[in-house]
This record gives C-alpha cells, structure tokens and sequence, in this order.
C-alpha cells in the first residue's frame, strides 16, 4: 500500500474520533463507604489493569479512582460536568461483586478542563479517568 493511501487512512479514522470537552468542578462531598452498593470494576486497556469502585445510586453512579496515598472520586451531574473531591485516606472497601470492563479502544477524545486537568495529571490518573468515561460515561 502506498504511504499516500496510508495517510488518507489515518486521516479518515482521526475524522472519526469523537471530541469530548468535559467541564469539571470540585464539590466537597463526604460519604461513607457502605459495602452493599459499592462493586470493583476492572478496566483493562492495552495490557494494563485498573482498579475503579463504582457506587451504584438512583441518578448517576460515584466512582473512585485509588492512587498512592487517596483518591478521586468522580460523578457526573444532571448538566455533564463531571464533579469530583480528592481525599487522602486510605481507601478499604470490601466488595463481593467483581465487574471485568475490557476497553480495547477509546475513539473519543476527551479533554477534561482545569482544575480536574491539574490533579490527574499530578496523580497521574489521565489514563483512568478517560477509560472510565468511555466506559460508562454517556455525554
């Protein structure tokens, strides 16, 4: 194949790409970690695993996001901004149920805005968050 027909091919699947602008707000917001709604999701991209507890409710699901030393916890309100809060305790959730999400591909483009920009790339959760959205976030 011609390299001409290549890049014609390359362009026509970046076309294809979905772009995603998501804005994000911090919100204090403290719960608890009741066991009987929360289940682990393993999303696997790639090779890689990673670990994210999902809290079931009525209007839209929390998800946590563990990382060294915390974690994020992400949600989505009425709108589509995506909500979150950063807390630095240890996070020990027992979980019976076990979900297996294989994320293959992620054809979105997603740019999450400032401040949750800052803390996932500080935390180095960028790949997490993207996957979760793909995954289970509808925009």
């Amino acid at each position: 194949m011609s390299e001409k027909m290549e890049n014609k091919e390359e362009f026509e699947n970046k076309e294809n790409i979905e772009k995603i602008i998501i804005k994000s707000i911090y919100y204090e917001h403290n719960d608890n970690y009741s066991s009987k709604k929360m289940k682990l999701l393993l999303i696997e991209n790639g090779g890689k695993k990673y670990k994210i507890f999902q809290k079931r409710r009525v209007n839209n699901d929390i998800f946590y996001i563990p990382f060294n030393g915390g974690y994020l916890k992400i949600w989505k309100d009425k709108k589509g901004n995506v909500l979150f809060y950063v807390d630095f305790h240890k996070m020990e959730i027992f979980t019976k149920e076990i979900e297996i999400f294989t994320v293959i591909n992620c054809n979105k483009d997603i740019e999450i805005l400032e401040p949750l920009k800052d803390i996932a790339e500080f935390f180095d959760l960028k790949e997490q968050i993207k996957l979760l959205i793909c995954a289970n976030f509808e925009f």
